[in-house]
């Protein structure tokens, strides 16, 4: 097996959702009378603040310094979330969080990729599709490949991006990294650095009798998972049924601009998770989630089934131009429960019509998006032969609903003659016509209609040219228009 391993070095900053910003933010462990800095941002990081400071001593020194409480649930739903996405990789997907009550460890998520480097065109085109979607989430990470999982990991956390398949070759990889890389307790690190063990290669060579008399019994078991000598199961990941990604701001969000960031990150993970199921969605939820429990909730939909991040964000982009939100947002939940099998677009040499169907979905779902979808409708056929009532408004895009009914309703005969597309609201009565041309078409209701219908209809054309549709009704030998041409 083939282990690749993704080390989150910031994600207790970027799990909060929170995009780029002047004001310097860290955020802080507190633990009993002590504040200290877990990790801080770019601009905080510019002042020279960093992992393990005190956080009042920095205040001091910087008064417009935000903190943010370290939130260890925020942090395990961002790998919940990277792990559905990772599936659409692999196969087999596990993932550890860090404890949030230490400063040392590191999330990481394990992806088993064997398997994938064939699918995806080889391992260097699968990790080069991997970080590129890496980076449009916007996550800061490294990566470790090894035969081993904690072998991958240890890797990871230096930030050696480098195929290790034997025991010689993770040795050689490993050998002058500083043992702060080991996921061992800080006190079985502080006593090796006592006793002159610098590096990890020093600690792999020294015999195992002495390192399980000197240390417990833990640390001998995770050297020897590290180099492949005992198994190292793991539980897998399991995708979810339902969808459901939590995302946690870590402050209040007062306008809907401040919200595009976590929910374009949302969408894209999503993205990962149904191409791992193989399905597309034509509807979704976003939960905005205030104070006491309170949420705001509103629908996206797409006029036919997609898996496209950037549709769904635009769609979702335009739904928020107009809306305002109710109270200040803590949380942001993506939800969905309906997901539909994958449409496989088949290649066409003229691709000209699909090109610019597509386009005109897209221009439809914007519509319904910003106005309602009220906004937009579709016009459906009605069993019934008089021209003003064989057809209806139907809500929704005529280019959703088509599918269905195709599926569902035969098409129904074409005309005996020509019919305009302007039809008046009613007939509208008028003299005989002077110049009715052509063989009349005969429209009649069903008997079991009151009162029967039977209409004779005709071409005709005005004084000015115009071209009418006329009929003379058998009930009473009248002539009305009913439709125009021009």
């Amino acid at each position: 097996m083939l282990w690749l391993c993704i080390c989150l070095p910031r994600l207790p900053l970027e799990s909060l959702g929170r995009a780029a910003h002047d004001t310097p933010h860290v955020v802080t462990f507190t633990s009993g009378r002590s504040k200290r800095i877990v990790l801080a941002d770019g601009e905080a990081e510019r002042f020279g603040l960093g992992t393990g400071m005190d956080y009042a001593t920095a205040e001091a020194a910087h008064p417009n310094l935000r903190a943010i409480e370290r939130n260890g649930q925020a942090e395990r739903a961002a790998l919940e979330r990277l792990a559905t996405w990772a599936y659409q990789w692999s196969s087999f997907v596990t993932f550890q969080p860090a404890d949030p009550r230490t400063l040392e460890e590191l999330s990481l998520l394990w992806l088993e990729v064997g398997g994938s480097c064939n699918l995806f065109g080889g391992r260097e085109r699968l990790l080069s599709l991997l970080e590129a979607s890496l980076n449009d989430l916007a996550y800061t990470y490294r990566l470790g490949i090894s035969y081993t999982l904690e072998g991958a990991a240890l890797l990871a956390r230096a930030g050696k991006r480098v195929l290790t398949i034997t025991e010689p070759a993770l040795r050689r990889q490993a050998e002058n990294l500083p043992i702060a890389f080991l996921a061992l307790p800080s006190a079985v690190i502080q006593a090796l650095q006592k006793s002159g063990v610098r590096h990890v290669g020093a600690v792999l060579n020294l015999p195992a009798d002495a390192i399980a008399r000197r240390f417990d019994p833990e640390t001998a078991c995770y050297l020897d998972r590290l180099l492949g000598r005992r198994p190292d199961p793991r539980p897998a990941f399991e995708l979810p049924k339902r969808y459901l990604g939590r995302c946690c701001l870590g402050a209040d969000v007062d306008n809907t601009h401040a919200l595009l960031f976590p929910i374009r990150r949302l969408l894209s993970e999503f993205q990962g998770y149904l191409r791992a199921i193989d399905a597309g969605i034509q509807q979704l939820s976003l939960l905005f989630e205030h104070h006491k429990r309170a949420s705001t909730r509103i629908d996206i939909g797409a006029a036919t089934p997609t898996r496209d991040a950037e549709r769904l964000f635009a769609l979702t982009r335009e739904r928020l131009e107009n809306f305002s939100l109710p109270a200040p947002v803590q949380e942001v939940h993506l939800q969905a429960e309906r997901f539909t099998p994958a449409a496989a677009a088949q290649d066409d040499f003229f691709k000209g019509a699909a090109t610019h169907e597509e386009h005109l979905q897209q221009v439809l779902e914007k519509i319904s998006a910003r106005l309602g979808p009220e906004a937009v409708r579709s016009v459906s056929l009605v069993a019934d032969h008089r021209p003003e009532l064989a057809w209806k408004y139907a809500a929704g895009s005529a280019l959703s609903s088509a599918g269905a009914s195709a599926k569902t309703y035969a098409h129904p005969p074409p005309p005996a003659a020509p019919r305009p597309l302007w039809l008046l609201s009613e007939p509208c009565r008028i003299e005989a016509p002077e110049h009715a041309v052509g063989i009349p078409e005969r429209i009649e209701s069903r008997w079991s209609q009151d009162p029967p219908t039977a209409r004779d209809y005709y071409l005709a054309r005005a004084h000015d040219g115009a071209q009418l549709w006329v009929y003379r009704d058998g009930a009473d030998d009248r002539w009305y228009l009913h439709g125009l041409w021009s």
